[in-house]
């Protein structure tokens, strides 16, 4: 579980990435925000199981980088519409 949610926050901050790229602003919509939602989500699970588990490390990890994933992507957003472009 924690190993899944590290990897949700490393393919959203990688499509959060691609989403600065002009015109590619709805990846961030499409592909950033889920995943890191997802990512988010499993993370919690993840702490919430009991300390025998092994991979606290890495579902705090998972759960740092889909917050900055979400953050990266929302700020891209509002930019975006801001200065008139559109969500594309």
């Amino acid at each position: 579980m924690a190993v899944a949610s590290l990897m949700f926050g490393l393919f959203a901050l990688g499509a959060a990435c691609i989403g600065f790229f002009p015109g590619l602003n709805l990846v961030n919509l499409c592909a950033t925000l889920p995943l890191s939602f997802l990512g988010v989500v499993v993370s919690i699970v993840a702490l919430a199981q009991p300390p025998e588990r092994n991979g606290r490390a890495a579902a705090g990890a998972g759960l740092a980088l889909s917050l900055l994933a979400m953050l990266v992507a929302g700020v891209r957003i509002v930019i975006s519409l801001l200065v008139g472009g559109g969500v594309l």
